[in-house]
């Protein structure tokens, strides 16, 4: 007789156990971002105050960093660790600036060599052209420039009408003088503001560095004395590397500071 193995019986219900692993609990901390465009410039921001230590710039849309501002007051939010930021961006600021500091038109008067009948010596036609450039420069920045001898009416009768007096009255209207000091005319205009306050706070006066020691040099340090903003420029390379109207621009710009702040 042939005996059969002994069956197998398998379990109705076979359980795998997983095997034990340790799950480590981690606690994610909470923070939680709205944006909210306040305007073109300003953005406000709520962020967790236990991230804000460690956290010094944000990437917003297509901005890749930007610097977060001061902290204002607790933001109105269900969850009290939540205070509000404002934030500005950086080409936001440079719009802001514009908007209120460039766009204040001055009124600028540009004293220097004639420039209506073009000089034959290399060193005066170079000052000439320069002062065209200056004025140009300037009323494309939305400015109002002009030159004195423009602005002076010879048919107003003595004593009044006399030039020079009518460039003093001329000069007293003006936000800004500008003064490059060379001809025998400019001379006379730099010295008539070293000795008068009221012009020399509002005068910017550039002068040769070959005659910072004559007595026009010293006349323009008196000016500076009395409030007048002086400068020394080489020549030529100031005049033909534009560094001349890189100074006269970089004064008008302060102006236009000043004028905002007032």
């Amino acid at each position: 007789m042939e005996l059969s193995p002994p069956s197998k019986q398998l379990p109705s219900e076979v359980r795998h156990d997983p095997p034990k692993v340790a799950v480590r609990s981690v606690k994610a901390e909470q923070c939680f971002c709205a944006i909210h465009c306040a305007s073109v410039a300003v953005f406000k921001i709520q962020i967790s105050v236990t991230d804000v230590q460690r956290l010094t710039r944000y990437r917003v849309g297509h901005l890749k960093r930007v610097a977060i501002s001061r902290m204002l007051a607790e933001a109105a939010h269900p969850w009290p660790q939540l205070r509000s930021w404002w934030i500005f961006l950086p080409e936001d600021v440079q719009i802001l600036i514009a908007n209120a500091v460039n766009r204040i038109s001055l009124k600028i008067l540009v004293f220097g060599p004639q420039v209506h009948t073009p000089s034959p010596h290399e060193r005066t036609a170079k000052l000439q052209a320069k002062r065209i450039d200056i004025r140009a420069r300037l009323e494309a920045d939305g400015h109002f420039v002009r030159y004195a001898e423009d602005l002076v009416d010879p048919m107003v009768g003595d004593p009044a009408g006399n030039a020079f007096f009518q460039e003093i009255l001329i000069m007293g209207e003006y936000d800004l003088i500008v003064t490059i000091v060379d001809s025998p005319g400019s001379i006379v205009e730099a010295t008539t503001i070293s000795l008068n306050p009221r012009l020399a706070q509002k005068a910017s006066l550039f002068l040769d560095s070959e005659y910072i020691e004559g007595l026009v040099g010293a006349t323009c340090r008196n000016a500076e004395d009395i409030g007048a903003h002086f400068q020394t420029y080489q020549y030529p390379q100031d005049l033909d590397e534009c560094h001349l109207l890189g100074h006269v621009v970089t004064r008008v710009r302060k102006i236009q500071k000043i004028k905002y702040l007032m």
